[in-house]
C-alpha cells in the first residue's frame, strides 16, 4: 500500500511540473525551431532529412520537459 502512495505522489508531482512549465517550454521550442535551428542547419549543411529529424527533436514536448526539468523516465 505504501508503494501505491509514492506512486502516486510522484505522478502527481509530474503533473504539477508538466502544467507548470508546459507553456515555457513550448515558447522555447518555438524559439528553437524558428530562430536557431535555420541557422544551425546551415552551419552543419543538414540535408532535409536531417532538418525534418531536428525539429521533431525539437516539437517533443515531452522530452523537452524531461531535460529542462531534470525528471528522467
Amino acid at each position: 500500500m505504501e508503494f501505491t502512495k509514492t506512486l502516486r505522489r510522484n505522478c502527481d508531482a509530474l503533473a504539477d511540473q508538466y502544467v507548470t512549465n508546459v507553456e515555457d517550454v513550448s515558447a522555447l521550442q518555438d524559439v528553437f525551431i524558428q530562430d536557431i535551428l535555420p541557422s544551425v542547419a546551415d552551419e552543419l549543411s543538414l540535408d532535409q532529412e536531417g532538418l525534418n529529424w531536428a525539429k521533431s527533436w525539437l516539437e517533443d514536448t515531452g522530452a523537452s520537459i524531461r531535460e529542462l526539468t531534470g525528471v528522467m523516465p
